[in-house]
């Protein structure tokens, strides 16, 4: 169980304070945080305490309106409301999702799981959540409305990246170069369909009934365990039975159609120190009846449909994927571990 794993691990003790100290200023309208937290829900909670950390760095009032939505985010005359959704795994809320387990797969399988499965794993919960049509409830009447979401469905769902969203959100391929489709030269096709192990799903997600109500989708890959522990160790320092860290990934090049790996050392002064917008992409819907203002959530990459075309601008860093990898003191007896 990952709460077990959490819980007993001498090197996220520091990170373990840090969530209760959010939780404590988060609090729980439901009363089923915390039983869930320690059971199946542990991903989609854990998900929804790096949501209000992150509205909370974003420099949010938030109210958490009862029983929904998850937040109301405002910033001076300006209010969002907010709900947080997960994908989870089919076989269960309880399975081992841990990056440890990504299986080794061939390149052209890595393809379609991206371009196909992820839709059909992430287009579930976002109908689901689109037929709960908060934007009639009385605490949301008028205000844009937010989708957070986060791939927890199976081991290694989190190095999923924002692009294959965005070919689903959008029905849209994208090119990094002039490419030669159908006898002649584009930098995007349209995509009409995914289709995974029987079934199949209509992209363009934005264009569906209903959806004009949705401001954007916020995609977050790295709200987990790794980042409430990085950034814990940047402020306080290494935790005790830690030798040393090494944050390892893909990162989206300025003109965002390429990428290029990072890595660094944890802790090393010549970083830029880690925030909860980084490695955040904000898909504006092209629809929308209430867009999402101007920066009112910090990302550090965004989609939209500019003059007809699908367009990625890049924020500074934007970490696609990244991975943390420990190395422990013979004292701590923990040795050495990847923690993604």
């Amino acid at each position: 169980m990952a709460f077990k794993r959490l819980l007993e691990s001498a090197i996220h003790a520091d990170a373990r304070q840090y969530m209760d100290a959010i939780f404590e200023r988060m609090g729980d309208p439901d009363r089923s945080f915390v039983e869930e937290f320690q059971g199946p829900g542990f991903h989609s909670r854990l998900f929804e305490l790096a949501c209000f950390a992150y509205l909370e760095e974003a420099g949010c009032n938030i109210d958490r309106p009862r029983p929904s939505p998850d937040f109301i985010a405002t910033k001076g005359t300006a209010s969002v409301a907010i709900e947080a959704a997960t994908s989870n795994s089919p076989l269960g809320r309880e399975e081992d999702i841990a990056a440890r387990r990504l299986p080794d797969l061939p390149y052209q399988e890595i393809l379609r799981k991206c371009n196909e499965e992820l839709p059909i794993r992430m287009g579930s919960p976002l109908h689901s959540k689109i037929q709960k049509r908060y934007w009639h409830l009385p605490q949301c009447r008028g205000l844009p409305f937010v989708l957070v979401v986060g791939p927890f469905h199976e081991p290694g769902s989190t190095t999923y990246v924002d692009e294959s969203l965005a070919r689903y959100l959008f029905g849209v391929e994208r090119y990094g170069t002039w490419t030669e489709r159908a006898g002649i030269l584009v930098r995007e096709a349209p995509v009409g369909f995914h289709s995974f192990e029987g079934k199949v799903i209509p992209s363009n997600f934005f264009a569906g009934e209903d959806v004009e109500n949705l401001s954007a989708i916020v995609w977050c890959n790295q709200f987990t365990i790794s980042r409430f522990l990085r950034i814990v160790a940047e402020r306080k320092g290494l935790p005790r039975g830690l030798r040393a860290a090494m944050v390892t990934g893909w990162q989206a090049r300025s003109d965002g159609d390429s990428a290029g790996r990072f890595e660094y050392h944890l802790g090393d002064q010549s970083v830029t120190r880690e925030t909860w917008a980084r490695g955040v992409t904000v898909f504006h819907n092209p629809n929308a009846v209430r867009p999402l203002p101007d920066a009112f959530l910090p990302c550090t990459s965004s989609f939209r449909v500019r003059e007809g075309r699908l367009v990625r601008d890049v924020h500074g860093f934007h970490p696609l994927v990244e991975s943390t990898f420990m190395s422990g003191t013979r004292r701590a007896r923990i040795g050495s571990r990847k923690d993604g």
